[in-house]
């Protein structure tokens, strides 16, 4: 669908209409895990996306302004994809889709103590992780590669196999 194109003036609907497909949340998905992805990393997901559908999500994606790419710093043929703010603004929807998943999907037993530790503090939890990605966010611009933190604790959630990370930095999870 394109930009200008919307088919109701539901806020549910419209949304739906730029992020709401399976495969453009498994995109975002994997960029709130690897911060950054390469053309071929999103082809190594274990949802076997085919290379049509992610060449066209791509596309739609960075025409919404939820990812952009960037030059890769060691190949002139590859480009980076990462989340835009905009992208990173979709942190707590996932992250709730991930605890519906829970609640109605089967999860690991050491995500679901995860996801415990995120509902003691929602707020808190979700503050850390835009804050993370929206730092990660500028070392690309300023060509660093790969975002790394000091501090750093995993939080892995998911609704389906192959989950995602959330990086935080400063930001205790206890069991």
């Amino acid at each position: 669908m394109s930009r200008n194109q919307k088919r109701s003036d539901c806020p549910i609907s419209c949304s739906l209409d730029i992020w709401g497909d399976k495969w453009s949340l498994l995109i975002v998905r994997d960029l709130m895990d690897a911060k950054q992805c390469t053309y071929g990393d999103f082809l190594k997901s274990p949802e076997k996306i085919a290379t049509n559908i992610l060449a066209s999500r791509l596309q739609s994606l960075e025409e919404f302004e939820i990812i952009e790419k960037s030059e890769h710093p060691d190949s002139k043929r590859k480009m980076y994809y990462q989340l835009t703010i905009k992208g990173i603004d979709l942190v707590p929807i996932m992250i709730e889709i991930t605890a519906w998943a829970d609640k109605y999907a089967t999860i690991p037993k050491e995500r679901k103590a995860l996801l415990r530790a995120y509902k003691k503090d929602k707020e808190g939890f979700i503050k850390a992780s835009i804050k993370e990605l929206k730092k990660c966010n500028r070392s690309i611009y300023k060509k660093l590669g790969i975002c790394i933190s000091v501090a750093v604790y995993y939080f892995f959630i998911s609704s389906c196999e192959s989950g995602f990370i959330f990086l935080l930095s400063g930001y205790e999870l206890t069991k």
